[in-house]
Parts: structure tokens; sequence; C-alpha cells
């Protein structure tokens, strides 16, 4: 390819688009590549927002993938403080914030996602964590926090829980639905989940809707839909987040739910644009779904993907299990595979009770997904058992655990 073209652009500064620069180089990628991001942060990684950094064990330095500097000595630009606002393919071309006008060979989208808020967010006290300014934000304010209630017992909420009661602050956790992450794990092992928070203190309430914040200019109370008032001064809501991708509207691309994309990443059948990370609704292979997986591993694997389909000029396919982590009050959960609250759960190894075991998720005798707490190697080898939807006999007997066995339900 020459270097003489606009070459690739990647408009988005996270993890996904970090990596399909540095991959487009590494497969051999000779053309101008640009990263563009709206923060005015060096790219940094995501998982320690709400892990490390929020304990304090990490500096905020450390968190960083690379700087500029960095960047530029793979003959990679990196424009910071920059959103793009619209993209106009008929002359393959972006308007940037700035009113600037950047043309393109190929475009990456990896603009990712934000947080969803609720009404009332704007009040002194409540933030989102998703973004390192939001993650520092909270870190300070649970420096002083009497009380801290978290909105939403996904992983975020459920690690922002366990930094705080690391650190000694009174947490209570509103789920709206029966468990915390039920809708994810099934009843089960989301039970399992419930019993981890309450075993370290923090106060769990199920079934429960947010129906406002009380306080005048900084929150004071968590208001419930059936009248509840739940003392707070700091508030974190972890209750989704939106794809960004309004500037892409009239483009003719598919945006609906995520910037649809083959399982190649390419977003269009020419192969000039192609999404990365949280932003993208991938067709994956071994699911048989479009899905937009918001996991750390997945945008590294999506970006290696797009940067072998972009040189190569054949289109790559993304086979890789899905794969997710979480640490909470000092125990690591993983998740392999795609759970579904309808899969048949057996506990192959370990105890519920401990909080220490291995689950296999199956669905017509073969294994679809793993759940491991704190059994990390187990969920590593587990992970290829589920790509190949082995029968849940020869899983067992793959991982050395023929005995033990309980079938869950």
């Amino acid at each position: 390819m020459s270097t003489g073209t606009p070459g690739v652009v990647i408009v988005g500064g996270g993890l996904a688009g970090v990596r399909t620069a540095e991959a487009l180089r590494r497969n051999g990628y000779t053309a101008p590549i640009t990263v563009v991001g709206a923060e005015r942060h060096a790219p940094y990684d995501r998982p320690p927002l709400s892990k490390q950094l929020l304990l304090g064990t990490v500096a905020e330095d450390r968190v960083t993938l690379r700087t500029a500097a960095e960047l530029a000595l793979s003959r990679i630009e990196l424009r910071l403080g920059l959103a793009a606002v619209a993209l106009r393919r008929e002359d393959s071309t972006i308007e940037l914030s700035d009113g600037s006008v950047l043309p393109y060979e190929r475009l990456v989208v990896a603009t990712g996602a934000r947080a969803r808020t609720l009404p009332g967010h704007e009040r002194a006290g409540v933030h989102a964590l998703r973004t390192l300014d939001d993650a520092l934000a909270v870190r300070a304010a649970l420096a002083t926090a009497a009380n801290i209630v978290i909105v939403g017992g996904g992983f975020i909420g459920a690690e922002v829980a366990s930094a705080a009661r690391a650190r000694g602050v009174p947490a209570t956790l509103i789920e709206a639905s029966a468990n915390p992450l039920s809708g994810v794990l099934g009843p089960l092992i989301a039970q399992v989940c419930a019993d981890l928070h309450t075993a370290n203190g923090t106060r769990v309430l199920t079934d429960a809707v947010v129906a406002g914040f009380e306080g005048d200019e900084a929150v004071r109370a968590v208001s419930l839909a059936d009248g509840r008032l739940i003392p707070a001064d700091l508030v974190v809501c972890g209750v989704g987040v939106e794809p960004n991708v309004e500037w892409l509207a009239g483009t003719g691309l598919d945006i609906d739910g995520g910037l649809r994309c083959d399982a190649a990443g390419r977003a269009d059948p020419a192969g000039t644009v192609y999404g990365v990370g949280d932003v993208a609704r991938w067709w994956h292979p071994l699911l048989g779904t479009a899905n937009r997986i918001e996991h750390w591993a997945h945008a590294v694997e999506q970006a290696e993907t797009v940067a072998t389909t972009i040189v190569s000029g054949e289109p790559a396919e993304l086979s890789a299990v899905p794969y997710v982590w979480s640490d909470q009050y000092g125990v690591k959960i993983q998740i392999v595979g795609r759970p579904d609250p309808g899969h048949e759960v057996t506990l192959v190894e370990g105890s519920l009770e401990q909080a220490r075991f291995l689950a296999l998720y199956t669905a017509e005798g073969r294994v679809r997904a793993a759940v491991a707490f704190g059994r990390p190697r187990l969920a590593a080898r587990a992970r290829p058992l589920v790509g190949r939807s082995v029968s849940l006999p020869e899983a067992i007997s793959e991982l050395g655990l023929a005995t033990g066995v309980t079938a869950c339900r």
C-alpha cells in the first residue's frame, strides 16, 4: 500500500483503537495511521478504574496504555481532545469537533460507549464510573464519604462496592432484579454474588427501583419507588452504557444497538469502514448472533482481526470465545462464553458456599459457557472447551474433574 494514501484513521483513543493501530504496524502496514481521541488523557486502560485505581493501589499514570511519544516511535499519530462529529462517506472524510476535516482510506470506528445516567444525575455527589476522570472523582469522594449507594449490581457496581468496603465506607447496593447479575449468570450463581456482597458487609437491596435522588445541591439520599429513602452522600450509578454512534447517523451504516459489523469487523461490504471495541456489534460465528461485547479481551481480539483483514485484503474471522473477569472482595470472578439463564448449570469443582468453584453451563448437552470463582487456571482450561462446544462428560474428563460433580438445576 502506498504511503501517499491518507491511510487508516482510527476514531477513538481507548484500548481497541490503540491496539488496532499497533496491530496494523505489527502486521506490516506502512501507510499513515492517525488515532483521534475525544479525551485529553493519553490512552488508558479501563479495567483498573473500578479496581486498583479506586482502591488507591495504583497511581493515575500506571493506567496509561501508550503516550503520544511511544506511539510516534511506531509512526502512529495521536490527536487528543478531538471528537468526531460527522462521517462523510461520499468523500471519505471525517469532520472533527474543531471544524477540521480528516481524510481516510480506511476508517476504524472505536468511539466506545458512554455511561447511562438517571434523572438528577447532575446533583453533586452523584457519579458514573466510565472514564479516568470519573474514577478519580469517585476515589476522591470515597476518602470522605459517610455512606455510598451503588445503583446497579453489574460488574462496575460490584467492584465499586468492593472498593468502598475495602476502604471502610458503609455501602448499599441497589439492584432492580432478583439478584446482582441474575440476567447474566442465572439465579443460582447470582445468589453466590449476592452472598459475597453480604458476607463483606455490603447491604444488598434487590427488586428495588430507584425513583430519584434527594438533596438540594448535593445528594443526601436515594429514593426508591416503594417510598424508602436510603441515606447517601456519595452515589455511583452503574446502569449500563450507550454506544457512541450518533455521529454516524445518516451514513447508511447500521448503527442500531451499536455499529453492526461482520465477523471480520467490516461495517460496509467494501471493507472501508470497520468497528472495534464497545461501540461495535460484531457477528460472532460461535454464538451465531451479532453482539456488542464490552470485554477487554474481546476488544484486543477484534483489533487483531481488523488489522489482519486490512493488511491482507482478505477477511479474517473473529472466533475467540468471549471472556471477562471481575475482582470483588478478593475473589477473581471469570466468565467464559455467554451464560444464559436458560442454560443448565453443573458445579464441577469446588463449593458455592465458599465462593470457590467452577460451574459449566450447558444447552442440549453441550458446554456453552463457564463461570469460575477463585479458579483462574480452571477458567483458562475451560475456554477452549467452550469454543469446541464439547459435551459435559468430555469437559469434565478433559478438566480432570471426574468426581465431585453436582448438577445444580
